[in-house]
């Protein structure tokens, strides 16, 4: 978002009171074969875009085989 922020085709709302500190997410969902494709993507944009201290969530996410 930083990006389109600098371009102008965002703006930020509420700066002022946006206290710069980062809280921790945790995604839960029920994986495997049966797991819809919007949910695989979601997660995988969630792991490629937002840092976290944990070396568990920097390694890349498992897919199910494909068929």
């Amino acid at each position: 978002m930083v990006e389109e922020i600098e371009r102008g085709e965002l703006v930020a709302l509420l700066e002022a009171y946006n206290p710069g500190d980062r809280e921790p997410i945790n995604v839960v969902f029920v994986g495997g074969a049966a797991m819809p494709a919007r949910v695989r993507v979601f997660v995988d944009f969630l792991v490629e875009h937002l840092s976290c201290s944990s070396p568990i969530a920097r390694r890349p996410a498992s897919r199910p085989p494909t068929k």
